[in-house]
């Protein structure tokens, strides 16, 4: 089979290819920009973008750690895999790639949205598009990062899901979703730190038990399990927002976290599969 993985260009997603290589192999790399069409900037824009920076600071300092620790781990891509840069994930030269070189298994994370002519490219050819989403969907989906959006609504329904893409916003069918492991005794870099660790090993086993075991996906449409979770965007997270995920951490996470329980409503599908040492 042959294994291609689409990811943005960050430390974090070289992380993510390393582990994965080390149990299977891949063929190519595509390492997206994330470069979208420039829309055009106010001042308004701008003053509201400088008025919440103090405010996110502690949340930019976390993120800023979590790609400096990935980057000292895993300071490259193994050598024997190929790699591309693309300004964007739906480039031409993506397209290409399915077209010509068939894979049987695509695996996406942290791209912009991939849009239907990849999408239907690889349904021709039978591949399967894989999604890693650092929240837990049909719960908690959309950005700009799930975990923050948890702390600002005091929820704390913190994990990751493993589905297939399709192209709504992390709306594909569930094949897993977990909760990360957490204490409260986190501070933000440790938070972030263990759900994506979490997210990582998540996703390597599902994998692992495609490649290896060939196992057939039970891929569950997110419409039977809930439907009415909470889609968050980008241009939601605003200074309010901030401000609220920040307090919500500062004082009520630690008893939030040690106190969650989930309630009968809440369906998480915990992996499992018989993958030899994993």
């Amino acid at each position: 089979m042959i294994i291609a993985v689409f990811v943005n260009d960050c430390p974090i997603q070289v992380a993510l290819i390393n582990k994965i290589s080390k149990e299977i192999i891949i063929d190519t790399v595509f390492r997206s920009k994330n470069i979208l069409p420039k829309k055009k900037k106010t001042l308004f824009y701008f003053a509201k973008r400088a008025m919440r920076v103090p405010f996110e600071l502690p949340f930019r300092f976390a993120w800023e750690k979590l790609k400096k620790t990935y980057r000292k781990q895993y300071p490259t891509i193994p050598k024997n895999i190929k790699c591309q840069k693309v300004d964007n994930i739906n480039d031409k030269t993506v397209i290409n790639y399915i077209k010509e070189k068939k894979p049987g298994l695509i695996i996406v994370s942290a791209t912009t949205m991939i849009r239907k002519e990849i999408i239907d490219e690889a349904e021709k050819i039978g591949c399967t598009i894989l999604n890693l989403h650092t929240g837990v969907s049909p719960y908690i989906k959309g950005g700009p990062n799930c975990t923050n959006w948890c702390l600002a609504e005091n929820y704390y329904l913190i994990g990751n899901t493993v589905m297939k893409l399709d192209q709504g916003i992390d709306s594909g069918a569930v094949i897993a979703t977990e909760l990360t492991k957490l204490d409260g005794s986190e501070n933000l870099f440790e938070l972030h730190y263990k759900v994506m660790e979490h997210g990582f090993d998540l996703y390597t086993k599902v994998i692992v038990c495609i490649v290896k075991n060939q196992m057939p996906l039970n891929a569950i449409p997110q419409d039977q399990i809930c439907t009415n979770g909470k889609l968050f965007y980008t241009k939601d997270w605003t200074i309010v927002k901030v401000i609220k995920a920040y307090f919500n951490y500062k004082f009520l996470y630690k008893k939030g976290i040690q106190s969650f329980k989930l309630n009968n409503e809440i369906k998480l599908f915990l992996f499992s599969c018989n993958c030899g040492n994993r």
